[in-house]
């Protein structure tokens, strides 16, 4: 399968998901700060066991300083096992591209 064709997938299950947990994204401008910046928020969906990282902490501290360095940065980090299926979704839901680790 090709990259635009994977891309044209992804998008639909993120829709299908959306849908499935009744998630209306219509209507949705774009956020701006106090400054009228956009505001950028990055999701992190963090694992525990045998596919996490050794040391998560580190990560999630490399994430957040780099935010930090970007103007409108907004750093989230959840762990994947405490939140339901919906809980994901609306989690990443204002999260464009979200960074599940």
């Amino acid at each position: 399968m090709g990259k635009a064709r994977k891309l044209e997938v992804f998008d639909l299950l993120r829709c299908k998901a959306r849908a499935s947990c009744s998630i209306n994204r219509a209507g949705e401008g774009q956020e701006v700060n106090e400054k009228g910046q956009p505001i950028i928020r990055l999701t992190l969906l963090m694992r525990r066991g045998a596919r996490s990282f050794k040391n998560a902490t580190a990560v999630i501290n490399i994430f957040a300083n780099e935010c930090a360095r970007v103007e409108g940065c907004i750093l989230k980090v959840a762990q994947s096992e405490d939140l339901s299926f919906c809980d994901q979704v609306c989690g990443s839901s204002p999260t464009a591209l979200p960074g599940k680790l």
